[in-house]
C-alpha cells in the first residue's frame, strides 16, 4: 500500500484530503461539518490545513464546545463596534420560540 504523507503546511482540497485520508469526499464533508476537522471554506470551496488532517482524533471537539467558541468571537466582534449581542438566555429564549413554530 503506497504511503500518503500529509504536510502540515499544506492546504489540501476536500478531494485531496480524501485522497489522504482514503475515505469519499462526503465524508470529509462531514467531518468539517461535525468539527472532526477543520477547514476554511474560501468561496464555496473548503480548504484544510495537513496539520487539521494529523491532528483529526488526537483532541476531539464537540460541536457544542466549537459553537460557543464561535460565539464568544462573535459577540467579542460586536461588542468591539459598539453592537450589544443578545444574552445566551434570549438566544434561548428566541430558539424554543422558533421550534414551537415549527410543530403548529
Amino acid at each position: 500500500m503506497e504511503l500518503l504523507a500529509i504536510e502540515p503546511n499544506v492546504y489540501y482540497t476536500v478531494e485531496e484530503a480524501a485522497a489522504k485520508l482514503r475515505v469519499p469526499p462526503r465524508t470529509v464533508l462531514r467531518l468539517l461539518r461535525t468539527g472532526a476537522i477543520r477547514g476554511v471554506k474560501i468561496g464555496n470551496r473548503w480548504r484544510i490545513l495537513g496539520a487539521s488532517l494529523l491532528e483529526m482524533g488526537q483532541a476531539p471537539v464537540s460541536p457544542k464546545q466549537s459553537l460557543t467558541e464561535v460565539l464568544e468571537r462573535i459577540h467579542a466582534r460586536q461588542r468591539e463596534r459598539g453592537h450589544v449581542p443578545p444574552t445566551p438566555e434570549e438566544v434561548d429564549a428566541y430558539l424554543r420560540a422558533e421550534r414551537a413554530s415549527w410543530d403548529e
